[in-house]
């Protein structure tokens, strides 16, 4: 858990929190994106290229061995969570969430849109609010 939440949104060395609808509508936004995609895969498979489809189920496996990677890394080297190792499943977890974008028709992808811009006002108000303009941020990094 902790992990996920220094990977999404924990500035300061755990010192400035969040409340916990940051994680939660990030959590339901990303599920109702992988959903999506799933549904898209289902529906739309005949149209979907090979290459889309491979990176669809490769997409987990990376992840599992990233997450893999960065727990081992956080309890045998650094002993403590660093959600700074999970970076490079980005892009898995972007093909998780719109992979089939390409193949689908108005209706999903305007959803996945939505999603896609909740996500981001999300990220845009946690860096901002809780990143740039938090004082008590510059004090723990002045040191």
């Amino acid at each position: 858990k902790r992990t996920g939440e220094s990977f999404y949104s924990r500035f300061g060395a755990w010192v400035v929190r969040h409340p916990d609808w940051v994680f939660v509508v990030a959590g339901w936004a990303g599920l109702a994106g992988l959903c999506l995609t799933l549904f898209a895969q289902l529906v739309f498979r005949y149209r979907m290229p090979w290459e889309t489809m491979a990176c669809l189920l490769m997409a987990p496996p990376l992840i599992a061995l990233n997450l893999y990677g960065s727990l081992y890394e956080s309890l045998h080297t650094d002993f403590q969570p660093q959600g700074r190792y999970l970076f490079a499943s980005l892009i898995p977890i972007f093909f998780l969430f719109a992979g089939t974008w390409l193949v689908e028709n108005k209706w999903i992808r305007s959803v996945h849109v939505v999603l896609f811009r909740v996500l981001l006002a999300v990220s845009y108000y946690s860096l901002i609010y809780y990143g740039a303009l938090n004082n008590t941020l510059r004090e723990v990094m002045s040191y």
